[in-house]
Formats: C-alpha cells, structure tokens, sequence
C-alpha cells in the first residue's frame, strides 16, 4: 500500500481533496482538543471577570462615600466653623454655611448639627414638606454618629495636647442608613480647625450630619464611572444577584447590618472566544473573519492610540507634568474668561503669585529628584489649603499662581496668610524633614478691560517687593511698585548702553604692607551716567546679575585689568568675582582664553570671591576653584565673616588669602566684639598659613591696632582712595625715588 500510494500519478498528488483532508483532519483534532481546553477556560474567565468587576464597584462605593465627605470638608475644617458652632452658636451662620451650603451646593437632602454632647443644635431640609433630618434614636443613624464620636476620641487619645491642629485630616464617618423606608448616604462629621487657630471648647466637638437618598442618580454615576451596565438594587436583606448571572455588592450599615444590595450583568469574556470557534466546517471562514476582526481590532485600536495621543497632547498643553495641575497657558485662560464675566456682571477677583524661598539652594542641595518631591508635596498641600472653586497653577519651577474669583483683597490677604503658614510646616521628604516658606503677591483685577498677562505681571512685581523686604510674607500691588520696576529697568537698558558705549571705567584702591608701601591694588568698576551722575555699584550690579549683563561687566573688569597691570609687573591686582559669574557655564575657559589673549601672569591676580557661593557647595564648584588655582589665580574670600563663615570650607577648598569685612575694623576699639573677631580671624589666617588683608581701613588706630594683631596689609582711606591706573603708577614712581616715603591720603 505504500509502494503503491507513493507512485501515484503526481497530479494526484496535488489535488485539492488529497491536500485538504489531511489539512482538515488535523485542524478538526486541534479545533476539538482546543475546544475542550477552551470551555474550562472560558468559565474560569467568566468567573475572574465578574469578581473583578465585583471588587471595583465595591470600591467605587467606598469612594463615592469619601468623596461625599470631602464635599463638606471645606465647610467643617474651619477656624471660622469652630468657632460659630462651638465657642457661640450663630443659628444664622449655620443655617447660610450649613444648611442651605450643603443643600443647594453640595447636593444633601438633609443636614442636623448635634453639640459636643451629642444633643441637636440645628436641622435643615431641602424640601421641608417631603423629607425631615433623620431621627438620633435611629439605631442606624445613632451608630453613625457613635462612629464619629470613636474616631475623634481615637485622635485625641493619639495626638498630643500640645500637637498643631492644621494639617490633619477631619474625623468622619459614613455608612448607608434606612431612614423612613428608604436607603439614604450618611456622612457623620466632626467640626475641626484648619489654621489651628480655634480649639474645641470641651474635649469633643460639634458634629454635623447630612443625607441624601440612594436614587438613581447615584445608580448612573456609579455605573457611568465603572462602565456598568444594567445596575439596579433593592432595598432590605434580600440579596439580589444572588444566583450565577448577576454580579452584587452589598450596602451594609454602621452596625454590620446588609439595607441594600446592587446588582448587575456582569461582561462575559467567554462569550467573544466561543464566537470564533464554531467549528472544523467553517474553518476557512472562521479564520478569513478572524483576520478581518483582527484587523478591525488593530484599526480601532490605532485609531484608539491617536485618540488617547490627541487627548495627551491636549492635557500636556494645559497641565503641569510633575503635579498634574493647571499650567499657565490654562490659567490665562480661565482669567481671560473670568475677566470677560466680571465686566458683564461686576464682582471682584484675585490673583496670588506663590514663589517657594531658597527652592534653588535645597534643589541643589539634595538634588533633582528630591526637588521634584517637594515640588509635589507643596503642591499637595496648597491644593488642600485651597478650596473648590480657587484655581491653583503651576507656573513654573517653584512658582504658582492662584486665581480667586468673587474675592475681595482682604479675602485674598487670609488665603495669603493660610497659604504661608501652611508651606512653613515642614515637609516629611525620603531624605528626612525639609523647611521651607513661600513669598507671596497679589494682585486684584481692575475696573474695565483687563489684560491676563498684565496682571500676572502685577503680582509678580508684589512678589518681587516681598522678597527684597522679608521673605515668607505676602504683598498687594500698588503703583509704587510699577513705578520701581520701571525705574530698574531703565537702569538695566542704560547699563546696557554704557557697556556697549564705553562709558564703564575701572579704578585701583591701593593695598599697603606695615610700612605703607604700595603692594597691590584692588580694581573696582566705575559708572558715571552722562544725566544721574556717579552711580554706586550697590544699584547697578544686582541689576546686572539680575539681568545676566554681569558675565560682560565681569569680562570688562578682567580685560581693563589685565591691560593696566602690564604697567605694574611688582603689584598684585584683585578682581572681585560674581558668584553668578563663578556659577555660569564655561566661566574658567573664558577666562584661560583670556589670560592667553592679554599674555598676563594669572599669579599676580587674586580672584575675590564672596561666602555666599559656598552655599553651593557641589562638585562642579570645587572642581571650577581647584582649576582656577591651576591656572596660577590666587583665590581671595571676600567680606570674611559676615556671611556663612566656615572653617571647613577655608581647609576644603583652594583658598590663599581672605579679608577682614569693614564692619569689623570700623568697630575697632569702640566693640569689644568686633576686636575679638578680628584677633580670631588673624590668628585662624595665620594658622591656616593664609594671606590677610583688612578693608576699610580710615584711622590711624585702626591701623596700629592691626598691626600689633599682627595684620600687615590693608586698604582703605587711610592709606588711598580708589584713582585711575594713571595715578597708580605715579604712586609706585614716587615710591621708587631715591628717599621716597609712602604716602598717606588727603
């Protein structure tokens, strides 16, 4: 049989019979073995499918039982709350802020305030006539109530009496309840303080205890929330969706006890396998529309992916990727609308610009990742310090702007005041506990049409105003301020000019050894402004750093110096350094190109830098001081001991000389303090092996002081006021003169 098979005719070997059953045979084995597998599996699958749906709907109740209670938050966890139920019932205010509050605005049928010993102060009702405040002798309503009351005496028992209140979160509870025949959601409450600036009178509080019937409104919120279909309850012990078709979860009260169950018709995966297998007849068939299904799955999937694409790229337009809130471009916006409402129908509005202090020094302190964190938390924080209707944006690294609308200046000045106290608390971070406090502007919408990016721009200036006065506080604009950023941004663009024109000069305060003579300089920048005259540079170099012209004055000053020194091999030349030079990107290499460009000795150049860069003590400034000191720089630490004076960053990093601050010599003799400081500094100098120079040397006993401390060089008036790199060399030409004798100034 085989030999005889094997020689068949080779046509018969391809015919479509011979080639199609075996073909059909086996995919009939595979299909009937696949078919016994799948009909374990599809149960098993309709099973999973069903207790997952089950586990999510019980806890999509649970949420929105939270999310009930975080409706009436606001209106519990209140200073102004405790304060109107406790220390005085104000009927009138419970009845605005309470009753119609809670009935018109968050949606609750019912609300019953009880005092601290659980006896009714007040009730109110939507619809009088159809429904009342549920009865305290209600069993379920009582265990409510005495769940609450468990809650707050647990918090009490835990917290120490001496605890901040603010910041915790409120004590409720809440349960489904039969009241008069039918199920209804019941939230149980404690009044609490927000600021902490109220206590309770007594060791409880007063409680608030609102309701609202289970209708079918919460059936279709749940449903349309979870993708539900065919939700449906009963009321009382009988249990629905008890038998394998339906899916149920069960509503049980506050003392355990079952009032509803919800069921449903649960999706059953099961059914779109069976679907494709009907059979080895319909084989071809089954698998060209398996392929088309496929193929439409991948369409509509694609087709899903651009839709999800779309709806990304329209939330990263309008929110903030780190804390998922509102960006600026959505906060314009939302101001242009309301700008648009308030010209229509009158009422006021707010901005508040929030800018966390210091953000930058902890950022780089402890890095990005541990920045970002805090970025979260503080956001966190002011989105619960904030209520409903307040918008809270995210501009930028560590700023964000607020937008109150109906908010009267003193409305926005208390929020301004909640906003600072609760950033000051510290913030519980991976790397431990970390402090710190926001500056705040404000800026109200004026009468009339109102430009969005105007006012941002205003209480961005009472931000700026705030800081320059004390940080951790808040700011109204006024005209005053608009007046001042104007004025320092004339002063930026004339600076600009004078730079560009030529106008800057550099001048040499003379540094002098024991015996008077001459043996450095310090090169200091000169502006004179062809109208306003001499300008300090107190006034125009924070406006350079602030503006970024300070790494082009920086230049100038190094290049100006380096072209004088040629003429004074035998002096040293001091140039004083911004720390925003010193951090800015590629500041040593600009500087190496220029020392080969002017061919100076960078030995005879000391680098004065401030304490106030060692804030920054990172990798990156180490390495850009110890390649300085490469180059040959001596590295002067300016106005030593008035800032962050250390002794371990004086043996850390590369430093070769410091100076003693004027405000120490100008209290020789006259402060016993500042004599012992300076006696501390130049013995810590001396001990270190480093030069010491004393600044704003004017008298002749300051001078003599010095010297016995045994301090050898100095500037100041005594010896020299700052003059031209002209007269520098006329001073060493006189010096060298046979008999010549070092002079003192006018």
């Amino acid at each position: 049989m085989k030999s005889d098979r094997f020689m068949a005719p080779p046509e018969r070997l391809f015919e479509p019979r011979d080639f199609t059953r075996p073909l059909a045979a086996t995919a009939l084995v595979v299909l009937v073995a696949a078919a016994a597998m799948m009909m374990v599996l599809v149960r098993q699958i309709d099973r999973d499918s069903a207790a997952r749906e089950q586990a999510i709907l019980a806890h999509g109740v649970d949420s929105r039982f939270a999310e009930l209670a975080a409706s009436i938050q606001p209106q519990l966890a209140w200073d102004e709350a405790l304060l109107r139920l406790d220390h005085r019932f104000d009927p009138v205010w419970a009845r605005d802020n309470l009753g119609v509050y809670l009935t018109e605005n968050a949606g609750f049928d019912t609300v019953r305030l009880l005092d601290r010993n659980n006896r009714p102060l007040f009730a109110y009702a939507a619809a009088p006539a159809s429904m009342r405040p549920p009865p305290l002798d209600l069993p379920a309503v009582s265990a409510i109530v005495a769940k609450a009351r468990h809650e707050e005496r647990i918090r009490r028992t835990s917290a120490s009496a001496t605890a901040p209140t603010r910041g915790l979160p409120p004590v409720y509870a809440t349960a489904a309840a039969r009241i008069d025949g039918r199920v209804h959601l019941v939230v149980a409450m404690i009044v609490s303080p927000d600021l902490g600036r109220v206590r309770p009178l007594g060791e409880t509080a007063p409680l608030v205890l609102v309701t609202r019937p289970l209708d079918q409104g919460f059936l279709d919120l749940i449903a349309a929330r979870f993708l539900i279909h065919g939700l449906h309850y009963r009321e009382g012990e009988e249990r629905i969706g008890s038998h394998a078709d339906e899916a149920h979860v069960e509503l049980i009260d506050a003392r355990g006890q079952m009032v509803a169950s919800l069921g449903w018709e649960p999706v059953r995966p099961s059914a779109a396998v069976l679907g494709r297998l009907k059979g080895p007849l319909l084989l071809l068939m089954l698998l060209l529309c398996m392929a088309v299904y496929a193929l439409h799955r991948r369409t509509r999937r694609m087709a899903r992916g651009l839709m999800a694409s779309e709806a990304r790229a329209k939330h990263i337009a309008f929110h903030d990727m780190l804390t998922g809130m509102p960006n600026r471009p959505l906060f314009v916006r939302r101001l242009r609308d309301i700008a648009g409402r308030r010209k229509r129908d009158g009422g006021q509005a707010a901005i508040l610009c929030l800018n966390l202090d210091r953000f930058r020094e902890a950022n780089d302190t402890y890095g990005h990742v541990v920045g970002d964190e805090l970025i979260r938390e503080v956001g966190a924080r002011l989105l619960r310090t904030c209520r409903q209707h307040e918008m809270l944006a995210r501009f930028s690294a560590d700023e964000f702007a607020i937008l109150l609308e109906d908010a009267t200046a003193d409305a926005a000045a208390r929020l301004a005041e909640r906003l600072c106290a609760t950033v000051a608390e510290p913030f519980a971070l991976g790397v431990g506990p970390i402090s710190v406090t926001c500056t705040i502007g404000i800026a109200m919408l004026p009468e009339g049409d109102v430009d969005p990016e105007e006012m941002i721009r205003q209480a961005d200036m009472a931000l700026l105003r705030a800081k320059s006065e004390a940080r951790g506080q808040y700011r109204l604009f006024d005209a005053d301020m608009d007046a001042l950023v104007r004025s320092r941004r004339i002063l930026e663009q004339d600076l600009g000019e004078a730079l560009r024109d030529g106008d800057l000069r550099v001048e040499y305060q003379p540094q002098v050894n024991g015996s008077g003579r001459m043996i450095g300089v310090e090169a200091l920048l000169r502006w004179r402004h062809p109208e306003k005259g001499e300008i300090s540079p107190a006034l125009f170099v924070p406006v350079a750093e602030q503006s970024g012209l300070i790494e082009r004055l920086g230049l100038f000053v190094l290049r100006q110096a380096f072209e004088d020194s040629r003429a004074w091999p035998s002096l040293r030349v001091a140039v004083n350094i911004s720390s925003c030079q010193l951090h800015a990107e590629g500041f040593v290499d600009s500087l190496a190109d220029l020392v080969r460009e002017m061919d100076v000795d960078p030995r005879l150049f000391d680098l004065e830098i401030t304490e106030g860069v060692f804030l920054r003590d990172d990798r990156q400034l180490r390495e850009k001081l110890a390649r300085l000191r490469e180059l040959g720089f001596g590295l002067a630490l300016d106005d030593f001991g008035t800032g962050y004076s250390s002794l371990g960053y004086l043996r850390s990093y590369p430093i070769t000389k410091i100076k003693i601050d004027r405000s120490f010599v100008t209290g020789i003799g006259a402060s016993e303090a500042s004599d012992q400081v300076i006696g501390a500094i130049i013995r810590l100098a001396t001990a270190l092996r480093l030069g010491i120079v004393a600044e704003g040397v004017e008298t002749e006993a300051q001078w003599s002081w010095l010297l016995d401390a045994g301090c050898r060089d100095a500037q100041g008036h005594l010896f020299a006021r700052a003059m031209p790199a002209s007269a520098v060399g006329q001073r060493l030409n006189d010096e060298a003169k046979p008999g010549g004798a070092p002079g003192m100034a006018a």
